[in-house]
């Protein structure tokens, strides 16, 4: 049953600058109105972080010495999305 956890998680799209510059910013607009907090554990079961991490890496390293560090759901356009923000910026996975 693992690998359909896995196929059902939520696929990176990007950060938001990158994604912002594309013309997306009404999107990101309407995603950071949303926004609703979700704790580290519902974020990790819901999203595959290889995208971001480096392979040694954890999801609890990276943004650790951000206080401001955190995770949310919310939309982007009609999609449901995950996102983690950390030192300024949202790191953004989308659902299919």
């Amino acid at each position: 049953m693992n690998w359909l956890k896995k196929i059902s998680r939520a696929r990176y799209l990007g950060q938001c600058d990158n994604l912002r510059k594309c013309g997306n910013e009404e999107i990101w607009q309407n995603m950071m109105r949303q926004a609703a907090p979700i704790t580290l554990q519902e974020f990790v079961s819901a999203v595959d972080t290889s995208a971001i991490l480096d392979p040694d890496e954890s999801i609890e390293e990276f943004g650790a010495d951000d206080p401001e560090t955190g995770y949310y759901i919310s939309k982007w356009g009609d999609k449901d999305c995950y996102f983690l923000y950390t030192a300024g910026f949202e790191f953004i996975w989308v659902t299919e």
